[in-house]
């Protein structure tokens, strides 16, 4: 399950290493958030958190590497063209951040799905 392959991550992964988790959007693989939601309202603190949001994967790393690695795709080209952000705090006035258990996310417009098509 998607809670034991965390729980074991968990354990193993270095610290700053990188756990990307599949169909998180998709609606028809709802154990996948079950798991991740699980496993973090389990733990006091939890070791792996969300960083980016993305291509239905949601990115996560140890909570010691959450700034950097969140600055860094942050400013990363290939990204960027897929309109990849943390919504602003204009955004957040208005009620909605890019925030998931807490932590700021970056996630991607659906800019990136219609590249070319038009």
């Amino acid at each position: 399950t998607v809670l034991h392959d965390l729980l074991v991550a968990d354990e193993v992964m270095a610290e700053g290493g990188i756990v990307a988790l599949d169909d998180f959007n998709n609606n028809y693989w709802l154990g996948v958030r079950e798991g991740y939601f699980t496993y973090v309202f389990s733990q006091k603190a939890p070791r792996l958190v969300p960083f980016m949001l993305t291509a239905n994967k949601l990115f996560l790393t140890t909570a010691s590497h959450h700034a950097p690695l969140l600055a860094r795709v942050l400013r990363n080209e290939a990204l960027l063209s897929i309109d990849l952000q943390v919504l602003p705090d204009a955004v957040r006035e208005q009620g909605g951040e890019t925030r998931i258990a807490g932590w700021p996310v970056a996630v991607s417009s659906d800019k990136w799905e219609t590249k070319g098509k038009e």
